[in-house]
């Protein structure tokens, strides 16, 4: 059977190293192919405040006051000890091919007969992240929770909570690392998983051995091995005195920069072989690591284990260690936080291997008739591209690759356009897979190493209705001229809606000018395209100029621009919005033109222009409610927090605002041009022949560092936000609860009460929440 493990490896941690290999060799030796999902975490930011109830948004600003007063040891970093994690790794662990984003990581559901994640603290409410949890696996059979640790003694944010609780309810086969684990995941679920060892310990001291290469040999010098990942001073005091008591040298693991000057610090780089290596060439073990405690029991190595935290400490992770010496009746080898030393007695280590032998025994037989019922498991293919991927941008490809017709683009719940698949029409041909720009695996082009150019318009009409340097209307302009027609976005006043429509005249350019800062109905234009054997310059966000490479790959007459892209917010939101100008600006709504960037009042600072009937309100980009909302990134759709185009592109341009220090003193806006393709370099050639405005050529670098490269996370309230926003809540509480406490704006203390006090009244006095 395939199986692929989600876990941590590519933290140079011993103990993350050697469960996750321990683990792959013993499900080898069980005659499985195992490889491990090679997904490294994208975290953003400081922190991630997922509950912006008024008591969790308190409590999580003094928690990181709290924090910040702590002081931190810079981590022990060497070239030649990261090299030993390499080396020891590329031996033995095998991993899938890349998958950073969620499509990518669905895409794995083809290549693997069982997915199975664990162990270590992957699902620790700290750094939460739903892919741990194996979120993109279909088939809820075919997962297994081997050992996954929470690590904390509690869940506080409510929003993890639940989302743990409906994450952790899918699993057929559950089991978690340690008791507390256990307990925590009851109360979430009403079952109790099963407790299993760390899987350090379904290999023995001879299998370690022998699987990890070690070179074990009676030392020059007797010592006392040393490994410490906390801080206390008064620990490392009683390392040195056990030492001193046992005449023995202190040989000591590095893991903060400050262990160098330490006596008996060890001079060669320590990797994971290294490391089992001193462990069972030792005397005696003084550490407060969980692994470490583990490796002592495997080679028998008398050992004391500290408390790496007080009690009291809110990420307290010492329940694994009462676990562990619980289990094997060594409860008196723990040392309490700042407690003194006391010597303690010998360690029956036939008494331990028997008791060890009970929780690993169990441990096997769960994993193994796990691996047993998921074999059993008939897989079944899927029909159409909906079953099997959970992410849509709304761009049509699949309906209009649908022969009979089964898919159709609508609104969804969330007010989102997004693909609709008659169940009883489909004949599961699977054209929509081939075209789906979720679906393709096929490389993407990088943006790193294409041509950056700047340009702007002479024209200081074009500049003015452009949102930044007129690039859009320039090349547009131009094709038209050469028999192109210019598909791009259009914003209806009446219904306050995107859409995007064909363009054949100059004089209709100014209607595509400008951004609209939400989703464009997209799918009804790729049946237009589709009928036309005309050469057609399509203009949209990169997810729609993907499906348009996708289900036209044949046709070369087709130039594609994609537009930067942040994310498309709920139309919700857009609703939200126009009432409450009616209710603030008496503004009628019936036929409301907006303007998203208003640039006679400015290019880099961004306002919003609202005109209906001879009059209008401009509300600078910190006043106005949607676009401070808009902003914040938080009402996105699902596939905007996993954009496959952040960094690369099937495009021949890319257009955007020039940001960054090069033009911070223009006032009328410069555009960002990348070029991607032949295609592209010629257009930008001759568009630079006729001297409408200025191109130049910048470094790359600009665009990388100025615009956005990296997905924001999607925050936990999301669907909560959107389901709000669906309704009839004010948009003036779904600010203060939402977007205020995100701002990274410098707010007076008058202004902060303010927004406490309206809270407060909210979600008190009139009950909304």
């Amino acid at each position: 059977m395939r199986i692929a493990v989600m876990t941590w490896f590519r933290y140079y941690n011993y103990g993350t190293a050697l469960q996750v290999s321990a683990l792959c060799e013993y499900l080898r030796k069980k005659g499985h192919s195992v490889d491990v999902i090679d997904y490294i975490p994208q975290r953003k930011g400081e922190s991630n405040i997922h509950s912006y109830r008024l008591i969790d948004y308190v409590r999580l600003k003094t928690s990181e006051k709290r924090k910040k007063k702590i002081a931190v040891g810079k981590p022990y970093e060497r070239e030649d000890r990261t090299q030993c994690f390499l080396d020891y790794l590329d031996l033995r662990i095998s991993l899938s091919r890349k998958a950073r984003k969620l499509s990518e990581l669905q895409s794995l559901n083809k290549e693997y007969d069982s997915f199975l994640c664990g162990s270590d603290q992957i699902w620790a409410p700290s750094i939460f992240d739903p892919h741990f949890f194996l979120d993109f696996v279909y088939d809820e059979k075919k997962m297994i929770a081997y050992a996954p640790s929470i690590g904390l003694p509690e869940i506080k944010d409510a929003y993890v909570r639940e989302a743990m609780r409906k994450l952790i309810s899918r699993y057929h086969h559950l089991s978690v690392r340690e008791e507390t684990g256990a307990e925590l995941i009851e109360e979430l679920i009403g079952n109790k998983p099963v407790v299993v060892s760390d899987p350090s310990l379904l290999l023995t001291a001879d299998e370690w051995i022998e699987y990890a290469g070690l070179r074990v040999k009676e030392p020059d010098k007797k010592y006392v091995l040393a490994y410490m990942l906390g801080k206390e001073e008064k620990h490392w005091q009683q390392i040195y005195r056990v030492a001193e008591e046992k005449n023995l040298d202190v040989v000591v693991v590095p893991t903060f920069e400050e262990d160098v000057t330490r006596v008996g610090c060890y001079a060669l780089p320590v990797g994971p072989r290294e490391f089992l290596e001193l462990i069972a060439g030792a005397e005696y073990v003084c550490t407060d690591s969980y692994h470490g405690t583990i490796f002592s029991l495997i080679f028998e190595k008398p050992f004391s284990v500290f408390e790496r935290f007080s009690k009291s400490d809110a990420i307290n992770q010492n329940s694994r260690i009462y676990n562990l010496l619980e289990k094997t009746g060594l409860k008196d080898r723990l040392i309490g936080f700042r407690k003194e030393y006391r010597t303690p007695g010998n360690i029956d280590f036939i008494r331990v291997q028997e008791l060890l032998h009970e929780e690993i025994t169990k441990s096997e037989e769960y994993l193994n008739n796990a691996l047993m019922t998921v074999t059993q498991t008939v897989s079944r293919k899927s029909r159409h591209v909906l079953e099997e991927y959970t992410l849509c941008c709304g761009c049509g490809a699949c309906a209009v690759a649908c022969p009979v017709e089964a898919i159709a683009v609508k609104m969804d719940e969330k007010g989102f356009w997004k693909a609709h698949v008659d169940e009883k029409t489909c004949v599961g041909c699977g054209k929509c897979k081939s075209v789906c720009p979720f679906e393709s695996q096929t490389p993407i082009p990088g943006i790193c190493d294409a041509e950056l150019y700047s340009y702007k318009d002479r024209r200081q009409e074009v500049l003015m209705r452009s949102s930044s340097g007129g690039a859009a209307f320039a090349l547009s302009e131009m094709l038209l001229q050469q028999g192109y027609s210019i598909v791009g976005c259009e914003f209806d006043p009446k219904t306050k809606r995107a859409r995007h429509c064909i363009v054949t005249d100059a004089v209709d350019l100014s209607k595509l000018q400008g951004s609209k800062y939400t989703q464009s109905y997209f799918a009804e234009i790729l049946h237009k395209i589709a009928a036309t054997d005309c050469p057609i310059a399509v203009f949209g966000t990169p997810c729609q100029i993907a499906s348009v490479k996708n289900v036209f790959s044949e046709k070369t007459n087709i130039l594609c621009v994609e537009l930067i892209c942040h994310g498309v917010p709920t139309a919700f939101l857009m609703d939200r919005y126009v009432e409450y100008l009616k209710e603030h600006y008496s503004i009628s709504g019936e036929e409301t033109d907006i303007s998203f960037r208003w640039k006679p009042k400015g290019w880099r600072e961004r306002h919003v222009r609202v005109a209906e009937a001879g009059r209008e309100i401009i509300l600078g980009q910190y006043e106005d409610m949607y676009f401070r909302m808009f902003e914040t990134t938080h009402c996105y759709m699902d596939a905007c927090y996993d954009c496959r185009w952040r960094d690369a592109s099937v495009a021949d341009l890319r257009l955007g605002d020039y940001w960054g220090t090069r033009f911070a003193e223009d006032k009328t806006g410069v555009s960002m041009v990348v070029c991607l393709t032949e295609k592209g370099q010629e257009l930008l050639d001759t568009l630079s022949d006729k001297r409408t405005g200025e191109l130049l050529r910048q470094p790359i670098e600009d665009m990388i560092k100025y615009q956005q490269m990296e997905n924001e996370p999607k925050p936990l309230f999301h669907d909560e936000l959107i389901a709000k926003l669906s309704g009839k809540v004010n948009l003036r509480f779904l600010e203060d609860k939402y977007v205020f406490p995100y701002e990274r704006l410098k707010r007076g203390k008058v202004v902060r009460a303010k927004r406490v006090l309206r809270l407060l009244c909210d979600e008190n006095i009139r009950g909304i929440h």
